[in-house]
């Protein structure tokens, strides 16, 4: 799918919220508890994103086509914070399409090793784009629940 490539502005923060919440509506509940799933909604309603657009360092593009937001991503020096797509445009290559971006983004800006931490459904996606997987780790959010999560990295530069 051939898809615009464009930096977020503070006026896409809702539909960006939007894009989030429906991302972990449709792919969470294949791996995690129906209560991590609600808590990692309700921290998706409570995020700011006009205000993490805005920060200074932090970077958010998103893929549009025909006016419609498809999905967005967000790194902050080598570190990709967001990466989600609606679920009406998964498997299309979206995803592959803004990853390609921010790896060429980060690369003329002279990052040479890229990181994050995946959620377990996208894995699969991290690992096919050549990432490679070091280690899972369950990180703390609200309430008594762990969010399990497998951390990835690819080298940019050789």
């Amino acid at each position: 799918m051939s898809v615009n490539i464009r930096a977020a502005t503070v006026e896409d923060a809702d539909q960006l919220k939007q894009i989030k919440i429906s991302a972990v509506e449709a792919f969470f509940p294949d791996v995690y508890s129906k209560k991590l799933v609600d808590e990692e909604i309700q921290r998706a309603l409570d995020q700011d994103y006009a205000t993490m657009i805005g920060e200074s360092g932090c970077h958010y593009i998103l893929a549009e086509k025909n006016d419609e937001i498809l999905g967005f991503a967000s790194w902050r020096g080598s570190y990709i914070g967001h990466m989600y797509v609606l679920p009406k445009h998964s498997k299309k290559g979206v995803g592959k399409e803004l990853l390609m971006h921010l790896e060429t983004d980060a690369r003329s800006k002279g990052v040479a090793l890229l990181h994050l931490q995946a959620s377990l459904n996208a894995e699969a996606f991290y690992q096919s784009n050549e990432y490679e997987k070091s280690k899972n780790s369950k990180l703390n959010l609200r309430g008594e629940h762990k969010f399990e999560v497998a951390h990835m990295s690819k080298w940019l530069l050789d």
